[in-house]
């Protein structure tokens, strides 16, 4: 429905297809990922790695091994506590407020791909090459179907979208370590 949306030349429909389609990203790529890296999804072992592929290597462009450590490891573990945990990877201090509230989330979908890339080199060369092949896929399919189905008629509009949409929700995410307490 979002992609249809995004083929209206009015501007109502157009910023709903972009809302339709950030909400569904986020919801696939927070939500989805988050109960993928639990094994939550399913009881089978085997589904639930053909699921964590694609919900966190494919929509989420992150290497399954390392989100799933990251997350279950070491950000339960040390859940609000400042210092500690994946929420203190994530701040800038360089950067004032306001560059971080309002601007920097916005850097989230092109920085999380480099994240995970930098990533690769600390697991097997298996894991690594299906996460860059899932990775592709995942950014290929999201382009591909905003140039074909969508109708963008530039590869740059389509990809200013899909930093748009990719990026929408990305502020709460951010916003994680303003909830972290003293111990």
């Amino acid at each position: 429905m979002g992609f249809l949306c995004l083929r209206s030349a009015q501007a109502i429909p157009f910023l709903a297809g972009v809302l339709i389609l950030g909400v569904v990203h986020h919801t696939l790529t927070v939500k989805g990922s988050h109960l993928a890296s639990h094994n939550a999804l399913t009881e089978s072992k085997s589904w639930s790695k053909v699921w964590a592929i694609f919900f966190i290597e494919l929509c989420s462009a992150f290497t399954v091994e390392q989100a799933t450590y990251n997350h279950v490891k070491i950000h339960h573990g040390y859940t609000n506590v400042i210092g500690l945990g994946d929420s203190s990877t994530w701040k800038i201090p360089f950067l004032n407020r306001y560059v971080y509230m309002f601007i920097a989330p916005l850097a989230v979908p092109i920085l999380t791909p480099l994240v995970a890339l930098g990533l690769l080199r600390n697991v097997e060369w298996k894991a690594a090459l299906r996460t860059l092949c899932f990775m592709f896929l995942g950014f290929y399919c999201h382009y591909w179907l905003l140039l074909h189905v969508s109708g963008f008629q530039s590869p740059w509009s389509a990809l200013l979208c899909m930093l748009l949409t990719r990026s929408l929700l990305a502020h709460p995410y951010i916003h994680v370590n303003i909830f972290q307490v003293e111990t």
